[in-house]
């Protein structure tokens, strides 16, 4: 059996067109798209915004841990293997995941800031409150002289 009959659902059905998209295969993208809408923060129940808030945590954690890998391989080809090429693609993939970290680093920032008063998220303290002595923080739409 040819890789041609084998990978026939993939090929586009006019030969003359060659390998780019056909119509059909824009289509299909288009129809399994998910739309995206933004939602207030303080709009959420407390339950979908524990589930945020924990989905974000974990992303952020799951980020760190590659950040520290990505970086451990940067120190290797900068220290032992001396590889500029390598030096330079591994910077990028520092940006790359540190992108990432900090986005989800600033959402769980958000959705720990717009808490409820009196109610904390499951395992963690509201943002900017250090474990000891804890002062509530002013509110971002007050202007404080």
């Amino acid at each position: 059996m040819s890789l041609r009959s084998r990978a026939r659902f993939f090929l586009p059905k006019n030969p003359f067109v060659g390998l780019s998209l056909t119509s059909a295969w824009v289509r299909k993208i288009q129809e399994t798209r998910i739309e995206a809408r933004r939602v207030p923060i303080r709009s959420l129940s407390p339950e979908d915004r524990e589930r945020r808030l924990r989905y974000w945590r974990r992303t952020e954690r799951q980020n760190m841990v590659i950040g520290l890998i990505v970086f451990g391989f940067l120190i290797a080809d900068m220290l032992v293997f001396h590889d500029v090429l390598a030096t330079i693609g591994t910077v990028g993939a520092v940006i790359f995941v540190s992108a990432h970290w900090y986005y989800a680093h600033r959402m769980v920032q958000l959705l720990s800031e717009n808490t409820p008063a009196g109610r904390r998220p499951v395992g963690g303290n509201p943002a900017g409150c250090k474990p000891a002595g804890c002062k509530p923080l002013p509110a971002k739409d007050t202007v404080t002289s």
